[in-house]
């Protein structure tokens, strides 16, 4: 169960650091902010989902 547990947590932060990415893209963030900003938010945010 564990193993299934936590081979969905990898699944979900996979997910959502690909949806991340397209928002990113798609709303041209970076443009708006520097990428280390992004990259400290990826972090933490997949970080919360741990």
């Amino acid at each position: 169960m564990a193993k299934n547990a936590s081979f969905g947590i990898i699944e979900i932060q996979e997910r959502s650091e690909k949806l991340l990415d397209f928002l990113i893209a798609r709303y041209r963030i970076a443009e708006l902010v520097s990428e280390n900003a992004i990259k400290a938010f990826k972090n933490a945010l997949l970080k919360e989902i741990k």
